[in-house]
């Protein structure tokens, strides 16, 4: 019997002045991504700032330090460009 294929997961999140709540999801995705056994390196996690107005600077700093992509889009894309670009950021073996 063969092992499973080892799989990477992508968790996209975009938001709109949101630093604190950001981290706060990375963290629990990562938290119950490693509860469930999986492998930290086969967790993406991207994060995009949709044009806050407010300095979102040190969030992304946190979110950069808990090993998300943390992405600065230059104008309000809406949830689904957001989602885009987040997906742009993503690792191509990444589903």
């Amino acid at each position: 019997m063969s092992a499973a294929p080892r799989r990477t997961l992508a968790a996209l999140i975009v938001g709109w002045c949101s630093g604190p709540f950001a981290v706060a999801c990375a963290r629990s995705v990562r938290a119950e991504w490693l509860a469930a056994g999986r492998d930290d390196a086969d967790l993406d996690l991207v994060f995009v700032d949709n044009a806050s107005p407010a300095d979102q600077t040190p969030w992304l700093a946190r979110l950069a330090e808990l090993g998300a992509v943390a992405v600065r889009a230059d104008e309000n894309l809406g949830y689904a460009r957001g989602m885009n670009l987040a997906l742009a950021h993503a690792r191509p073996d990444a589903e």
